[in-house]
């Protein structure tokens, strides 16, 4: 990440000078890593409006009015501008700093560098998430007891392929 966010302050700099650059090796002159900066940028968009899921843990929740606004803290970010109506605003606070996943309509924007950021978050709904490494969710799903004997694997490979294994042609 440190890498990506320096490549992303040289070609921004660039971008501002109005310059490029390329990063060669002494020995060969060999190009190692190319800065377009204002020779490339990214068509900006602002405004898009998407159906979409954020996951992350609720960090805040409140307001006096009938859109109550949310934060969320995503991966390494906090996430702000998400609104939701007050029932649905008092469903999550109790949800306080425990992982959830939030269902709407988002508002996007992309920058000249062709980051996506979100504007506005509209929930709708949400779930709330286990708080689990992939490990115990793996082992989780492996201890659902079932039958999968011959049969049942010669069954889905039979729709997965058809009966002659080329679409049942």
């Amino acid at each position: 990440r440190d890498a990506l966010r320096a490549y992303d302050k040289v070609n921004r700099m660039l971008r501002e000078d109005n310059g490029s650059a390329v990063l060669e090796e002494e020995a060969t002159g060999a190009q190692i890593i190319a800065f377009p900066g204002g020779n490339k940028t990214e068509e900006q968009f602002a405004g898009v409006h998407q159906r979409g899921a954020l996951d992350g843990e609720i960090i805040k929740v409140g307001g006096p009015r009938a859109w109550v606004p949310i934060m969320l803290q995503s991966e390494e970010q906090e996430l702000a501008g998400l609104w939701a109506r007050r029932p649905l605003a008092k469903q999550l606070a109790p949800r306080l700093f425990e992982p959830v996943r939030l269902f709407g309509m988002g508002t996007w924007a992309r920058d000249e560098d062709g980051k996506w950021s979100l504007e506005r978050f509209v929930i709708d709904n949400f779930v709330p998430l286990l708080d689990e490494t992939l490990t115990e969710a793996v082992a989780r799903i492996n201890a659902v007891a079932g039958d999968w004997g011959g049969t049942q694997v010669t069954e889905l490979e039979a729709v997965r392929n058809g009966e002659q294994g080329n679409g049942g042609l």
